[in-house]
């Protein structure tokens, strides 16, 4: 039945299906959202996990790679898409919550690598450059013009960060402790990244609503995030996990 369905449809049906309140669409992107034993791990999800306790709020998460979440949200109008980095273009797509990390971008690169060497962006075009496809970093380079025959897109965080350390390209673009989180999870060494040049200065995490959300739901997610914010609750638990 499934297969004879557009995405579109088949989110809205899944959608309809469940009782939740609101639908939380994610992927694997460790420390901020991942699953370990068919659970929800991670900052942002522990977040969740308190905002669902004060508010009395049902959110049913699924974690998928990051261009089918961005889809599922986009077809569900009573949904969120976490970890969201608030970049310049998406400003208007979403209605916004956060930030709970500042969310710098960079351009990261192997320490051994002594060949390749940026202090510039223009500089760095000469290079070849990772990036998960639809990530923040991968809008980020686009915006500011970075040549698209010099980008290399993966499908999800994973496998960029298996390519980079395979040398398949020069730079990975993205987050530094998530970058450092994978690797961990990987087995590889985590003492070989170097954050190199940083491309976006604190556009900040974010849990990113789909705009058609129930004005009344979206109140009572932002009215317990506030509250965890004023308690001082979010700051212990974002200093557990980035610390």
């Amino acid at each position: 039945m499934w297969r004879k369905l557009g995405l579109a449809t088949a989110f809205a049906l899944f959608s309809v299906a469940h009782a939740a309140d609101l639908i939380g669409f994610t992927e694997e992107f460790a420390p901020f959202n991942y699953t370990k034993n068919g659970k929800d791990q991670g900052l942002a999800n522990q977040i969740i996990d308190k905002i669902i306790a004060r508010s009395g709020l049902t959110i049913t998460r699924k974690t998928y790679p990051w261009l089918r979440a961005v889809e599922g949200n986009q077809a569900t109008a009573n949904s969120l898409l976490f970890t969201t980095v608030r970049t310049p273009d998406r400003e208007t797509k979403y209605l916004w919550v956060g930030p709970y990390d500042l969310c710098e971008v960079w351009l990261i690169k192997l320490k051994k690598r002594k060949d390749v060497r940026a202090t510039t962006l223009d500089e760095a075009k000469q290079y070849r450059v990772g990036a998960p496809r639809g990530s923040a970093g991968h809008s980020i380079l686009l915006s500011k013009g970075f040549p698209e025959d010099k980008l290399d897109l993966s499908l999800d965080e994973e496998r960029n960060i298996r390519k980079l350390y395979a040398e398949r390209f020069d730079y990975s673009v993205g987050m530094i402790i998530p970058h450092s989180a994978n690797a961990k999870r990987l087995g590889l060494a985590v003492t070989e990244l170097e954050a190199s040049l940083k491309l976006e200065k604190g556009l900040g995490c974010y849990f990113a609503f789909n705009p058609k959300v129930d004005p009344q739901l979206f109140q009572r997610f932002t009215d317990a995030f506030a509250e965890l914010e004023k308690s001082g609750e979010l700051k212990k638990i974002r200093d557990a996990y980035l610390n």
